[in-house]
C-alpha cells in the first residue's frame, strides 16, 4: 500500500519536473516547505492511506496552528497541499473515501494595503540625496504605474516594449506565476523611468528591495509598510480603479485568470465612492 507521505513526494517530483511550465517555482518551493511539516508531524514515519480520516486531518491542522504557531491563512496553505494529494490518491484508485469529507476551513483575504495618490505624489516628488534611494524609488514606482510583479519586473528587457494598437509603447510580456499574457500601456511616469535608465531597470534582490523600501518610505513620511506588492495594489487600487478604469480592463493588465482575484486586490477607493456618489449630494 503506497503511504502519504511517499505519494507526496511523488506528486513534488512530478512538479519538478514541470517547473516553469505548469508549475511556478514558488508554487513548488511551497509544496516542499507543506511536506517537511507534514513529516514533522507524523514524526517522520509513514502512514498507509487507508489509514487516513477525519481526525489525521483535524489534527494536524490543530499541529500547524499551535506546535508550529503558523497563522491560519498559512496552515491552510499547507493543508490546500495535502487536500491535492489526497484527491490524488482518490483519482489513482489508492483511497475510497475522502478524510476532507467533513473537515471544513477556508482562507481569509487579509488586508491589501496600499498608497493614495497623496502618498504617490510625495514619492513622485521627493528630492532622495543618494542613489541607492532614487533607483529604489523609481523602481517602485515603475510598479505602480505598471502592476507588475517584482519577478516579471527584474525580467523585464527593451525586447518587452513594443508598439501597441494605439501607436504607443506598451509592455508585452508574460507573467511569471501564471504564464498569462500580459499587454500593459506605458503610462507618462512608468515611461519616463524606462527612458531614465536606458531601458535597463536597476537591480536588487526582493529581500534588498524590501528593506530599502521601508527606508523610503520613512524618508517620505509614509506610516505604512511598504513592500514590492504594495506598488501592485497601489497600481489596481489607485491608479486605475480610482479613476474610472473597470476591473475587467485592470484584471487583463494584472495578468488575472480569474476576476474575483482582481476584486481582493482592488479595493475601491473612498475618492472613488465620492465621485460616484456626486450626483446624490
Amino acid at each position: 500500500m503506497v503511504g502519504l507521505l511517499s505519494l507526496y513526494q511523488q506528486h513534488i517530483d512530478h512538479m519538478v519536473q514541470l517547473t516553469g511550465t505548469e508549475y511556478a517555482y514558488n508554487t513548488v518551493r511551497r509544496y516542499k516547505s507543506s511536506l517537511n511539516s507534514l513529516k514533522r508531524f507524523m514524526n517522520f514515519n509513514d502512514i498507509e492511506l487507508n489509514k487516513l480520516g477525519f481526525e489525521f486531518v483535524r489534527d494536524y491542522y490543530t499541529y500547524l496552528l499551535t506546535i508550529e504557531g503558523l497563522q491560519p491563512n498559512s496552515a491552510f496553505k499547507n493543508i490546500k497541499g495535502l487536500y491535492r494529494v489526497i484527491h490524488i490518491a482518490l483519482d489513482k484508485k489508492l483511497l475510497t473515501t475522502n478524510p476532507f469529507k467533513d473537515f471544513h476551513t477556508r482562507y481569509k483575504q487579509p488586508i491589501r494595503p496600499y498608497l493614495t495618490e497623496v502618498e504617490v505624489n510625495s514619492l513622485l516628488n521627493h528630492k532622495f540625496t543618494t542613489p541607492r534611494h532614487n533607483a529604489v524609488r523609481d523602481l517602485f514606482l515603475f510598479q505602480v504605474y505598471t502592476g507588475l510583479a517584482y519577478i516579471d519586473i527584474i525580467k523585464l528587457t527593451a525586447k518587452n516594449i513594443e508598439v501597441g494598437l494605439d501607436g504607443k509603447q506598451w509592455i508585452i510580456t508574460v507573467r511569471h506565476k501564471t504564464g498569462t499574457r500580459l499587454a500593459i500601456p506605458l503610462l507618462p511616469v512608468a515611461l519616463a523611468i524606462l527612458t531614465k535608465y536606458d531601458y535597463v531597470l536597476p537591480y536588487y534582490s526582493n529581500q534588498h528591495f524590501n528593506r530599502y523600501l521601508k527606508e523610503v518610505a520613512e524618508i517620505c513620511n509614509i506610516n505604512k509598510k511598504i513592500t514590492t506588492h504594495v506598488g501592485r495594489h497601489t497600481f489596481a487600487t489607485t491608479v486605475c480603479l480610482g479613476h474610472g478604469v473597470p476591473i475587467e480592463t485592470v484584471s487583463k493588465m494584472l495578468g488575472h485568470t480569474n476576476i474575483s482575484t482582481t476584486q481582493i486586490y482592488a479595493k475601491i477607493t473612498d475618492r472613488k465612492i465620492a465621485n460616484d456618489m456626486k450626483c446624490l449630494m
